[in-house]
């Protein structure tokens, strides 16, 4: 297990980045099929990539945002941007530029989660108000935004700033069912979206129907849960959770769909738990090349990366002076988190290699 400091990787202060409130939530949205597949490159070009970073907030906000490599040395702390050392002792990758292009509009509590489809131009977000809610937006949506943030001339503050030129997006629907905050939301199939509560159920829904199809109890709280990225392709699905008490869990729910009846409930059968969170798991996300690991994070404001092969992490690593809330992968490679420090932190590493950085 290695673990690097807050100093490695590339971390980009969060007031100008996020919300007035903890980045509680974060996703990278994939709106076309253009832009790379698997790259391993710190940041990919995401605007005009093909590919959105959207993020939530407690204050009930959700953003998106265009992300690219930022060349000049502006923007950051204190109107500056500074380079990080990496792995090795080499000067980590440059900053990172972020303009906001989209507010998202429609929860009125707190947001706790967001989920990309795994196709293009869809994604879920759920929170306090006990709904999810499913967003849509396209290239027709992506060219106005372009077009509105050319007009906009950029300005990196430690601030959010006023003049943030943004379009203004709703739900397309919102699915019903939880009786307690949605702490997670996870998109495994084209029409079925899974979202774990505080009032102990993980509850599935198809989207094209707006119905809930299954309804799984466990005994206490979920925190959080995702489910494996090759699902849609296998006819598999395998569910990883993340609780209060720092375990991650590995489910295979398969049985559980097959109840008729709406809204039967029936235990979540364990494949497979880890032990090395000291702390609450806030989020959970699986690679998007491999079926075998993923990411988690946690209150300490850690991150770690697993093997499902294997029951310690290959990394371990602090990324965040204070509660570290979501992750996403931007590749196969590197991950973006979010926390309560309002910083939205960048880490590359050798994941499918399970090299030691």
């Amino acid at each position: 297990m290695h673990r690097t400091s807050s100093g490695e990787g590339e971390v980009l202060q969060g007031s100008k980045v996020a919300h007035s409130d903890s980045v509680s939530a974060l996703a990278v949205v994939k709106v076309s099929e253009e832009g790379p597949q698997g790259d391993d490159s710190s940041v990919s070009s995401m605007h005009g990539g093909g590919q959105i970073l959207v993020t939530a907030s407690k204050d009930s906000s959700m953003r998106g945002w265009f992300v690219n490599k930022a060349g000049g040395e502006a923007g950051g702390d204190g109107g500056k941007r500074r380079r990080k050392k990496g792995a090795g002792g080499k000067a980590g990758a440059t900053g990172l530029d972020l303009v906001q292009v989209f507010e998202f509009v429609g929860h009125t509590g707190g947001v706790e989660s967001v989920a990309s489809s795994p196709g293009c131009g869809r994604f879920c977000s759920g929170g306090w108000d006990q709904k999810v809610r499913v967003w849509s937006i396209d290239e027709e949506d992506i060219a106005g935004a372009q077009l509105n943030a050319a007009k906009k001339q950029k300005k990196a503050t430690e601030e959010l700033p006023e003049n943030t030129v943004s379009l203004e997006q709703v739900e397309t629907t919102f699915l019903e069912g939880h009786k307690q905050c949605i702490s997670s939301v996870c998109w495994p199939e084209e029409n079925l979206i899974c979202s774990a509560s505080w009032d102990c159920t993980v509850k599935c829904f198809d989207v094209s129907k707006g119905k809930m199809v299954s309804n799984l109890i466990r005994d206490s709280a979920l925190f959080c849960l995702d489910s494996s990225r090759d699902a849609g392709h296998s006819g598999s699905l395998s569910l990883a959770f993340g609780s209060a008490d720092g375990l991650v869990a590995v489910w295979d729910p398969r049985e559980s769909f097959r109840a008729k009846e709406k809204g039967t409930g029936m235990a979540l059968a364990t494949v497979k738990s880890f032990k090395s969170h000291k702390a609450v798991v806030a989020d959970i996300r699986w690679s998007p090349s491999s079926p075998f690991h993923f990411a988690s994070c946690d209150y300490d404001g850690l991150v770690k990366v697993w093997d499902m092969r294997s029951s310690m992490p290959l990394h371990s690593i602090e990324l965040h002076g204070d509660k570290a809330l979501c992750l996403d992968w931007f590749s196969a490679g590197t991950l973006a988190s979010g926390g309560a420090d309002r910083k939205v932190a960048l880490q590359g590493m050798a994941v499918m290699a399970g090299e030691k950085q």
